[in-house]
């Protein structure tokens, strides 16, 4: 039987943090049994279904970046725990072996779900709030995962004892890299034979 990884997106659309998960089930669908949780309904949840992978709705709420009010704070804090405890219920009737979560926004109800876990940062954390949180909470999962150097330093920075469990893996490219290319006009296709040629490449969502 094939071990189960609970994965927690935190978002229900497909960004930058979607592509990369996509890869991870690519590479986990062989020996594990992946049950990704969402926290809406929305076309990458029906994306991920398609695929033949078991979605669930997890009500955390909808992950919307920028300052958020007090009202706004204490209502996530209220979900956490609601969702944390739908979360022990799940990882024991489930046996599940690994928690992955795709995001910070799951931290706080994983601390309170308690089981082995992997945090994969996608981001630099800058506002006071998100590091007061994250420093904190990340404390209890195995493993940290950052997408760059500097997402890296953002969260160890705040909490120096994450040092140990934190590795810096770079985002996978080669998933898209065809489709990509294919939506780059022919002009500066034909020039990169020619001229050496700098990419940029910043974030997939407005």
């Amino acid at each position: 039987m094939k071990k189960q990884i609970l994965i927690l997106d935190q978002q229900s659309h497909r960004g930058g943090a979607q592509r990369v998960l996509d890869v991870v089930l690519d590479s986990l669908q062989d020996d594990f049994e992946p049950l990704v949780a969402f926290p809406r309904p929305g076309p990458y949840l029906e994306a991920v279904r398609k695929r033949g992978i078991e979605t669930l709705i997890m009500p955390l709420g909808e992950y919307q970046s920028g300052r958020k009010s007090i009202a706004n704070m204490l209502a996530f804090g209220l979900r956490s725990v609601y969702c944390a405890m739908k979360l022990a219920w799940l990882i024991r009737r489930r046996r599940v072996s690994l928690v992955y979560m795709n995001g910070p926004r799951w931290l706080l109800a994983d601390r309170l779900a308690r089981c082995p876990s992997l945090f994969h940062l996608h981001l630099g954390l800058s506002r006071r709030s998100e590091l007061f949180l994250a420093s904190r909470t990340a404390r209890h999962v195995s493993r940290i995962i950052a997408c760059s150097r500097a997402a890296a330093v953002s969260l160890v920075g705040a909490a120096p004892e994450l040092e140990g469990k934190t590795t810096v893996l770079y985002n996978p490219l080669t998933r898209f890299a065809k489709e990509v290319v294919a939506e780059v006009p022919s002009g500066i296709r034909a020039g990169a034979a020619r001229e050496f040629v700098v990419g940029i490449v910043g974030r997939v969502t407005p």
